[in-house]
């Protein structure tokens, strides 16, 4: 009877009334806290900082490229280190002098460095998207460079041969000059195109996707909400079990210890 009496106490109703109370509000409170955290990524504000008058299409390429509102692109690469510094901005790429010329060498000395600048005192939310950001870009220009070397080579060459195998019927037949510089302009045309074909299909030769099973919603919040309800149910659970003690102190003269 006594041990109804004190379940039916006001301190123990109060104890469970705390863990759903406090839970809850625990859980409301982080849950449209995080919310904003992964839809609000887009809006930070990066820059981009070319020093390479031959780069102008690259850093135009990489504007369009980039996932963001808010692209600062007249910046000095001092300029934007300052505002990197003062969280103005959150990621800089920096296309530095003679990276076109530098993509031009291909002699194993010379190499063409994209800078991707990020301040790590932001937070983990904001450098682990700019990290995963600055990885995909930098693959996707890697890429393209190739491509882009491969087909010069390729270009080089068959333009090499052409102008060897033309001088030989020049001098073979010198009165006929005309007739196969026009030959050989329209074969070297026609070789170009082919060239330019053939490389443009194999960028697209290859894709990947990602097939997500199980599927957690679009939001950190939604990925987060197990770790948010264990927390906060288990802090009302204590303080519950603190209310729960004092409330049983009250009944230790009636029913003993």
């Amino acid at each position: 009877m006594n041990f109804k009496k004190f379940l039916l106490n006001k301190g123990v109703i109060g104890a469970l009334i705390i863990v759903l109370f406090y839970g809850l509000l625990m859980v409301g409170i982080y849950f449209s806290g995080y919310k904003a955290v992964p839809s609000k990524i887009d809006q930070l504000p990066v820059a981009v900082v070319s020093q390479d008058k031959d780069s102008t299409k690259l850093a135009h390429q990489l504007e369009d490229a980039l996932p963001f509102k808010h692209i600062k692109k007249n910046l000095s690469l001092s300029d934007a280190k300052a505002q990197l510094n003062d969280r103005k901005i959150y990621l800089i790429i920096n296309i530095p002098k003679n990276f076109n010329a530098n993509l031009k060498k291909i002699d194993g000395k010379s190499t063409a460095k994209l800078k991707f600048y990020i301040n790590y005192a932001n937070p983990t939310t904001a450098v682990s998207s700019m990290e995963t950001v600055s990885k995909s870009v930098g693959a996707k220009v890697q890429k393209n460079v190739l491509l882009q070397q491969g087909k010069g080579v390729l270009s080089a060459a068959t333009l090499s041969q052409l102008e060897t195998e033309t001088k030989s019927l020049i001098a073979a037949n010198p009165t006929q000059k005309d007739t196969i510089l026009a030959k050989a302009k329209a074969t070297q045309q026609a070789a170009t195109t082919k060239i330019n074909q053939t490389y443009a299909n194999v960028a697209k030769s290859y894709q990947y996707d990602i097939v997500k099973v199980n599927k957690v919603p679009t939001g950190m919040q939604h990925s987060m909400a197990p770790f948010f309800m264990s927390l906060s149910f288990y802090i009302g659970s204590m303080i519950a079990a603190m209310l729960i003690v004092m409330a049983y102190k009250s009944f230790a003269p009636l029913i003993g210890r």
